[in-house]
């Protein structure tokens, strides 16, 4: 009986140190970003990243539903979520030192690789950072790839910021921009997925290597972040959900 009792109070605290108590409400938003978080071809909102907060949600009964998260073009997302007392949370987001302290932070997610791409049958080579102010680019506008470029002392007037995914390739292939700035796994799905050839394209630099977070308003209280922090850390112990979601995304 003392021993059933014991595993009844053991039970009990992992219960109440996931429980909704003192965790707030979001307004949870993301992007078409895959294979981290986008829309499939029925409107389904999926990804390693998504079904990965679904899990925390589920283990730390935090009052959100996974269907109520919002999908927004980045720049719009990345704006509310830095907009005072706003209650809110970005995801997938890269962090860096330049956004440090406009967020704070659950994860990591994943990791990340940040690079630019040229046209394949170009002649452009990037031997280091100071080669990049010499080039045009297409980002997307608020992206880690636009921050990076300008990081990197690319003036503002070499980097054209745009709202869709598409219209980087597009800018490359017209001529209008030497290279353009993103993720690379999530460049190579998001041709893929717009049929893009991929062929047409390839990696001439690498601007970060990174991992990607939650990143959440900082309005959000920390007991709310704590929670999330710890949801992830304990989903992440499974190892079965884990090979599970890297299997079906991470390809």
């Amino acid at each position: 009986m003392k021993r059933f009792q014991q595993v009844i109070i053991a039970i009990s605290i992992i219960l109440l140190s996931f429980s909704s108590y003192g965790i707030q409400k979001l307004n949870i938003m993301t992007e078409d970003y895959p294979p981290f978080n986008y829309l499939d071809k029925d409107k389904k909102l999926k990804g390693y990243a998504v079904d990965l907060l679904a899990e925390v949600i589920t283990k730390i009964n935090a009052p959100q539903k996974i269907d109520k998260v919002r999908v927004l073009p980045w720049a719009r997302g990345y704006s509310q979520a830095q907009k005072p007392g706003l209650k809110n949370m970005l995801f997938a987001t890269t962090r860096t030192e330049e956004r440090e302290t406009l967020f704070k932070w659950a994860g990591p997610i994943a990791q990340t690789k940040i690079v630019v791409f040229a046209l394949a049958d170009s002649n452009i080579t990037i031997s280091n950072a100071a080669d990049l102010k010499k080039y045009k680019f297409a980002a997307i506008r608020g992206d880690i790839g636009a921050i990076l470029l300008g990081s990197n002392n690319v003036p503002t007037t070499n980097i054209n910021q745009l709202n869709k995914f598409t219209l980087l390739t597009r800018m490359v292939e017209k001529k209008r921009a030497d290279m353009f700035a993103y993720e690379q796994s999530g460049a190579i799905d998001l041709m893929k997925k717009n049929n893009i050839d991929t062929s047409k394209f390839k990696v001439v630099y690498a601007l970060k290597k990174g991992e990607l977070y939650y990143a959440f308003n900082l309005s959000v209280d920390k007991a709310t972040v704590e929670a999330y922090q710890k949801g992830i850390d304990a989903v992440k112990k499974d190892k079965t959900f884990m090979k599970k979601i890297a299997t079906e995304y991470l390809k």
